[in-house]
């Protein structure tokens, strides 16, 4: 399968531990409501590359503006290994109603089939670009 262009959005607030790592680290799968680390943690990604488009980002507290504002700094990144979040195996042990929930609150079906997600921590190397307010850095 040929990998898209992929990309990580995140917080401003985020980025100088980012940098400092030199890795974007793995977090939580959200495969249920209610139990943390129901599946293996991922790195979450998008074939998205603009942040006011729906795809999740912006659902809830992610409303630009705020402190959980993950619209502002944008990976594109090279991850040969990651995978559509629709159809895999995290798909299918996250919880039904659970999923149909991340669906409707991250921007429905058209953003849900944006969303890819990478097994392993995605070191410098594999950093194409980091924009932070649409400049690159």
């Amino acid at each position: 399968m040929n990998t898209p262009a992929l990309f990580h959005f995140t917080a401003l607030g985020h980025l100088p531990t980012i940098v400092d790592a030199g890795f974007l680290k793995l977090t939580e799968s959200n495969a249920s409501r209610l139990r943390t680390h129901a599946a293996p943690p991922v790195v979450w990604l998008t074939t998205t590359p603009i942040a006011g488009t729906k795809h999740g980002l912006n659902a809830g507290v992610n409303e630009p503006g705020t402190a959980a504002d993950k619209t502002r700094v944008r990976f594109e990144v090279d991850v040969p290994d990651a995978e559509p979040w629709l159809g895999s195996e995290l798909y299918h042990q996250t919880e039904p109603a659970w999923r149909r929930t991340l669906i409707s609150t991250g921007g429905g079906m058209a953003a849900a089939r944006t969303w890819w997600m990478a097994p392993s921590v995605i070191p410098a190397e594999r950093w194409i670009s980091l924009e932070v307010d649409g400049e690159r850095c």
